[in-house]
């Protein structure tokens, strides 16, 4: 063309495409969407609020329930703005494992989420300061059972720390309930659900509680009775391979001081 001025009309026919421009209505797309998106959600949730009045603290996430299997419900404390909770803690015979470290995991984090939440909780976690592998442990070392149970709680309280697991607002321990357990298991052979040895040794018969095993869910024809190397006196003397020990009679160099008293289930202690 040489110097020939090339027309403006001829120019406004020509389109490249922009691809910044592009990606801009791209996003404004994909926002308005999401605002759309979230005008529902509120929308949904005003309807939803006017069927329900939510009181403070009040949590509406649903939550696992064991008894009903694979339903969750929305959980609703038995006393209002107050959650209790009891986990089971380690027996203190060595250092914690991972079983132990698990739980305390767990349960420390549900119960961060509650006091989040804005509710007062009630944690509780025991100590299992007397059981066989203790008086094993007391016996080797020439100690007291006390001596064991302590000196690996204060390491468990250690190692919690170091996970960054909040102590308990209570940490019972074993010992300091041997009359409740008394109390409760001289229940039980009152109703007729246990079986009482002549050596004092008192197992709970699974099979005469109707409900055993609902919690889990489990047929007591398809377990197994778990294994353990410390016997109660010597020889197993249950009737039932899933019957277990609620009692046992006094072993030899323990450290455990418990006033004898008879009572009428023929339960001593």
């Amino acid at each position: 063309m040489g110097d020939q001025k090339v027309p403006r009309a001829d120019l406004d026919q020509i389109h490249l495409p922009d691809p910044v421009w592009n990606d801009i209505r791209h996003v404004f797309r994909q926002t308005i969407s999401v605002f759309e998106k979230d005008q529902r959600l509120k929308e949904n949730e005003k309807k939803n609020s006017k069927s329900r009045k939510k009181k403070k603290g009040e949590l509406y996430e649903s939550i696992y329930n064991t008894l009903s299997k694979n339903k969750k419900k929305n959980f609703v404390p038995l006393e209002e703005g107050k959650v209790s909770m009891y986990v089971c803690g380690p027996t203190v015979y060595n250092f914690i494992h991972i079983g132990n470290a698990r739980p305390m995991i767990v349960f420390d984090t549900f119960r961060r989420y509650m006091e989040y939440k804005g509710y007062d909780v009630n944690y509780v976690s025991n100590f299992t300061d007397v059981d066989d592998k203790i008086i094993k442990k007391a016996n080797e070392e020439q100690v007291s059972a006390q001596e064991i149970s302590q000196r690996y709680i204060a390491e468990c309280k250690k190692d919690m720390a170091g996970m960054n697991v909040k102590p308990a607002t209570k940490h019972p321990l074993a010992t300091e309930e041997i009359c409740g357990m008394v109390e409760m298991i001289s229940e039980l052979i009152d109703k007729g659900l246990c079986l009482c040895k002549k050596n004092g040794t008192v197992y709970f018969s699974t099979r005469k509680f109707k409900d055993y095993g609902k919690l889990s869910h489990k047929n007591l024809d398809d377990l197994r009775s778990g294994g353990r190397s410390l016997l109660v006196s010597g020889e197993d003397e249950k009737e039932d391979p899933l019957d277990f020990v609620l009692w046992k009679p006094k072993k030899r160099r323990t450290f455990l001081e418990v006033t004898m008293v008879r009572r009428t289930s023929g339960m001593a202690y």
